[in-house]
């Protein structure tokens, strides 16, 4: 289920990532083929299979929007900027020549991580009448974890077969070998990133989110009694993760309604909660809002002293 083009600035947003894309191979190409010149035929050959795959795979990920595709598109964006940076530090291109690379891949790579983007993507994978609003990921794993686990995919995916073309036989194989087990394990991983969201359905709203939740949590549209930025001094029960930015509380008109949050290594079975109202922290707070005053969920009055900032985790 696309979602409606209304204006200009909605269809620029929708090609941008793909013409970037298309000017960032154009861009790229003269540097990183520089940083080879004085490389043997076979690394050279085999440096332009990966790149051309990399860039044909990213190319068909934009053209079809899906959850999928989000995953995949986000994997491979930044090594583009990676590989233009390596091949800077080999010494191949000119200064001017290696600005205009990094700077498309950087353009690129920033137009895949837009939020609208992330919309349209996971909208795209959407059934009949509903709207998907991904959520924020949890901001613990975007301080360390995940850049540190996509370089090493990244770095592995690359080395593998390098080495071979180099004919370095054992650590070309046992290197690609590590790749494909840590490359399927990290997709799953990643993948269950684009897979959260908050959906608007005829019946109520759905957080769907196995990272934070152990089970999909859905409310009945006339459980609310309202939803609104959330206010500092707000006693909601945190489902964002601790994700950074802004979070949107949704209040029950009655409590018990219950969650039951991931299962943790002191609550192996997970931890159920009874909730009068709850936080979410949708990349786009505004459009959340406005889905939810055309669904019927109307809104609470807040405190004009008290700031929408994203509160502390329950967890």
């Amino acid at each position: 289920m696309e979602l409606p083009t209304h204006n200009a600035t909605a269809a620029t947003l929708r090609w941008a990532p793909f013409v970037a894309w298309l000017i960032q191979v154009v861009a790229a190409a003269p540097a990183i083929e520089a940083a080879l010149t004085d490389r043997s035929g076979a690394l050279r050959s085999t440096a332009s299979v990966l790149a051309w795959c990399w860039w044909a795979a990213g190319a068909l990920a934009l053209l079809a929007p899906s959850a999928v595709s989000l995953t995949t598109i986000r994997m491979l964006a930044p090594a583009g900027v990676v590989g233009v940076a390596i091949a800077g530090v080999a010494g191949g291109p000119s200064g001017v020549e290696l600005g205009i690379a990094l700077a498309s891949s950087a353009a690129a790579t920033l137009l895949v991580f837009n939020a609208e983007l992330g919309r349209r993507f996971v909208q795209g994978s959407a059934y009949g009448d509903e709207t998907r609003f991904p959520l924020r990921p949890p901001g613990a794993l975007l301080a360390g974890p995940i850049p540190v686990l996509w370089a090493s995919a990244a770095a592995a995916a690359f080395a593998g077969p390098l080495l071979l073309s180099a004919e370095q036989w054992v650590a070309g194989i046992a290197l690609s070998a590590i790749t494909v087990a840590w490359g399927a394990l990290l997709a799953r991983r990643f993948h269950r990133l684009a897979r959260r969201w908050l959906v608007f359905v005829p019946a109520g709203v759905v957080v769907h989110d196995h990272t934070v939740l152990a089970e999909t949590s859905m409310f009945p549209r006339n459980a609310f009694s309202g939803c609104a930025l959330a206010p500092a001094t707000t006693e909601a029960a945190d489902l964002t993760g601790t994700a950074l930015g802004t979070a949107l509380e949704f209040r029950l008109r009655t409590g018990g309604d219950k969650v039951v949050m991931s299962p943790t290594r002191q609550q192996p079975q997970g931890r159920a909660l009874h909730v009068r109202s709850f936080l979410v922290s949708p990349s786009l707070p505004g459009a959340a809002l406005a889905e939810a005053r055309r669904r019927g969920i109307p809104s609470f009055d807040v405190d004009p002293g008290q700031a929408a900032v994203p509160p502390p985790s329950t967890n």
